[in-house]
Parts: structure tokens; sequence; C-alpha cells
């Protein structure tokens, strides 16, 4: 044990005659059988102190994590640089040091090897009549997403880089906050993983995120698709309320943009006019589309899409009103903060299990719908569109996974052709709901409806009836008010 070796984080050791009983040795081992002594106020250089202590910085026994042990990556390049004849008297901080070093090799860079005159000749991009529209009403038909208008100075310099000195070009400009918070995003995520002890995580904590991805997952799925997306069930305005409560701690873009993208996908589907069309690579359909500026025929195409209920919606348009302190609040600190002060979990590892690791497999599973589940599969109901069956994608997503099916049957409230919980747990969250009154008018389509497509569009894939683009089944629901409305 090192008794009053330290003071507080950073201050040189004091003189004294404390022996350290357990270390790493010259060969990167944990050994206790070291015993040496500290002389001269001097720790041996062989000697990186290995030992878990008291948390109370009041006691005299207290270390800070610094001086602790390092991580197996850590400890990895600091025995590299330890080779290179490096050697330090504390352990290294790693994570400072790499990101202070890239921070400066980058500025560097920028500062000497950009033309920064030519920025200049890097004009707007897709500004219509070459300007800006002076207000931000979506519904007008000269509303310019500002994804279209022009990017910042950065965002100029980035794209110039690529273009110039990496030959790397892209069809629509790219949104760079997007791309460097999700890629920042996925670092973090990865560096934590590998750098840290997951077994000092409370199991409450552990539990409890998972708790949160599956509300944040209800949200997506029971809320933003199947209800406002598709109307493939009514919900009276408590449930409406809280699904969109949910659908805000999975931390996506805003339901109006949501539900709008989505439409749009249905409609257009693997066209130029696709936001995430799949037919431009895996990349793309899951992320990509996110950092990189939407297709002029998303939006000429999109401005076909009927968004009339969703404007009238009331409980939409409040969270478009007050998207940002709503997501911030129910997506980030809520989740954080309850582990916190329930159960006394550290503000870091919650944030860690809650904030960071529950919100990148939330996003990736929304996202693997667009990309693996377009992707690879079976097509048992049409075997000439590229949504496919993936039961990988249905238990992750909560039951989105049959996608072939969804694709023919959109207004299907089970967006499967069974309503197996065991898969689809969505559709056992709306049938709870129904049961006490507060979701009706589920839609679904009749089982001589699903043999008679299998039998005519699909691969022979399908367990019962197996054996160019067509149009997806119609809503008979639509078809019969619009009779109605024509009889009329």
């Amino acid at each position: 044990m090192i008794k009053n070796l330290i003071e507080k984080e950073g201050s040189p050791p004091k003189l004294c005659e404390e022996k350290v009983l357990g270390g790493i040795d010259q060969n990167g081992n944990y050994t206790t059988t070291i015993v040496q002594k500290v002389k001269n106020g001097v720790i041996p250089a062989n000697i990186v102190v290995q030992k878990e202590y008291t948390e109370d910085k009041t006691s005299p026994d207290y270390i800070p994590k610094s001086y602790r042990s390092q991580s197996f990556l850590s400890r990895f390049l600091t025995k590299c640089l330890e080779l290179c004849g490096i050697t330090f008297l504390q352990p290294i901080k790693w994570k400072n040091v790499t990101s202070i070093m890239l921070l400066h090799i980058v500025a560097l860079y920028v500062i000497l090897a950009f033309p920064v005159f030519e920025v200049k000749l890097l004009t707007v991009f897709w500004v219509k009549n070459g300007q800006l529209p002076e207000y931000e009403d979506k519904t007008s038909d000269n509303y310019i997403p500002k994804s279209y208008r022009s990017q910042s100075k950065l965002g100029l310099l980035l794209t110039h880089f690529l273009d110039k000195f990496l030959g790397i070009r892209f069809l629509q400009p790219i949104k760079w906050q997007n791309t460097i918070s999700i890629f920042a995003l996925h670092f973090y995520f990865l560096y934590l993983i590998m750098t840290n002890p997951w077994n000092v995580v409370k199991l409450q904590t552990t539990i409890w995120s998972f708790v949160v991805g599956i509300v944040g997952g209800f949200g997506v799925t029971g809320g933003a698709h199947r209800l406002w997306s598709h109307k493939a069930y009514k919900a009276k305005l408590p449930l409406r309320i809280l699904l969109m409560l949910a659908y805000t701690v999975a931390g996506q873009n805003s339901l109006y943009d949501w539900i709008r993208d989505h439409r749009i996908h249905h409609k257009f589907s693997e066209t130029d006019a696709d936001p995430h069309n799949s037919n431009r690579g895996f990349f793309f359909s899951h992320v990509g589309w996110l950092m990189l500026y939407k297709h002029p025929e998303v939006i000429k195409k999109g401005n076909s899409i009927d968004l009339s209920d969703i404007l009238a919606d009331p409980v939409i348009q409040f969270h478009e009103k007050y998207f940002i302190p709503l997501k911030m609040f129910l997506c980030f600190y809520l989740p954080c903060a309850i582990p916190v002060y329930c159960w006394n979990e550290t503000w870091f590892w919650a944030f860690v299990a809650t904030g960071i690791v529950r919100y990148v497999f939330g996003l990736n599973f929304t996202w693997s719908v667009n990309s693996v589940a377009h992707l690879w599969g079976f097509r048992p109901f049409d075997k000439r569109i590229n949504p496919v069956e993936n039961i990988t994608v249905a238990i992750c997503a909560l039951g989105e996974g049959w996608h072939n099916y969804h694709h023919v049957f959109p207004w299907d409230y089970k967006a499967a052709e069974l309503g197996d919980y065991k898969v689809n747990l969505t559709t056992m969250f709306i049938d709870f709901f129904a049961a006490i009154g507060w979701a009706y008018d589920l839609k679904q389509p009749t089982k001589d409806m699903v043999r008679r497509t299998v039998e005519k569009y699909g691969d022979g894939s399908h367990d019962v009836y197996g054996h160019f683009h067509p149009e997806e089944m119609p809503d008979p629901y639509e078809t019969d008010n619009n009779n109605e409305t024509k009889k009329d």
C-alpha cells in the first residue's frame, strides 16, 4: 500500500519510505511479488500501481484514478513506448494524449496544406434562384431545407480536402455536422468498450439501459412507424402522447421529419427519390443517407406526399416545437439521472450505459431495417422488390424485420403476416393498448389476400403457400372509404 504518496492528482510524490505491494513488471505482467521502496520520492520506473483503492478523497489511502491500473490497450501502448526507450514517472492518460495530439495535427495540416483563398470558389449549394428564403415555413412551395443551403466555411474546407487530396466526391454535399457527430459517437463507443472494465457497472443500470432501449424502440416502431407513418391503427390522445414521449427517448430525428421521410421511402422505394435507397449500397442505406444532403428527387417527389394529417396533429406539432429540449431531457438527462439518484450509480457509468451504449445500439437497430432488411433475406411475398424477411432484424427492431411482407401490406398494424409476440414485440404492445381501449381500428389483410399474393409474387420460400415492381396491396379500408365517397 502506498500511503500519503500523492496529495492530489498531478502533484509530485513526497519523500517517503513506503512499499509498493503490487505492480506491472518490465514484461507487462501483473505481479504481487515486487517489493521495493520509494526512495527520494521517486517511484521505480518498472512499477505501475495496480491495486484498487478507496474512492474517499479525504482518506490517506486515496490515490487518483490516473495513478491506478491502466486498461489493456493503454498498457500495450505504454509498452510500445518503453521498447522505444521512452518511459514516464506516471501512467499516461492515453485518451487525453491522443485527442490533444490529433487536434493539433489536424489544425497544423489545415493551416499549412489548404489554399484557403480557393474556398470562395466553392459557391452555395442548391440555392433556389441564388437566394435563401427568409422564412422557415415547411409547407411553403418556396421552402428550401437547410441541407440544400450554403455550407459553413469549415464544411467547405473539409469537402475541398476530400475532393482535391483524396479524390473523393459525393453526389450531394456532405452534412459535416451529422458526419462528425455520428463518427465521434461510434468511435467513443468503441473506445469505451475496449478500454473499460464493464463489470463495474451495476446490474440495475444494465437492466435500466435495456428497459430504456425497449421504450424508445416502441416509440419508433409503434408510434412513428405503424401509427403515424402508415395509419395502421388509431390511438386515443393518451396513447399518442405516450408514444411521442417514447419516440423522443430513442433520440432520432423529429417526428415530422421521420414520418415524411418514411412515407417518401414507401412511395418511391429503391429510386433516387428514396431517402435511403438501398441500391446505393449498405452503408448509404444504413447511415450514409444521414451524412449527405438529400437527393433533389427526394425533395421534388416528396412535395407530392400528403402530410396534412401530421400537420393537423397537435401531439406532433408539440414535439416539433419543443424537439431539442425534449430530446436532451428524455433521451439523455433523465435516463442517466435515474440510476444516479435511485441506486447511487456514478454519473460516468450512467452516461456510458444509457447515454452512449444504449443510444448506439438503438440507432443501429433502427437503421438495420433500412439496410439489412433490404439486402439479405427471403422474399416470400414479393420476389421483385428489395425488402426481405430477416429474423435477426425482427428481433433487434422489435418486429420490424418482416420487411418483404411490410412493403406489400404497409397498412397492416402487425407489419408481419403473423402476430408472433416472440419476434414481434411491437404487435404485443399495440394489442395490449387495444385491449384497454387506447388503440382501435387495427388494420390487417385477410388470409386469402395474403395467400393470393404469395402464390402470385412470392419466391417460394413461404412455409405454407410457397410454391417489374408490383404496386403495394391497396389498403381495403381506404378503398371502401373512396367507394362510399363516390356513391355519395
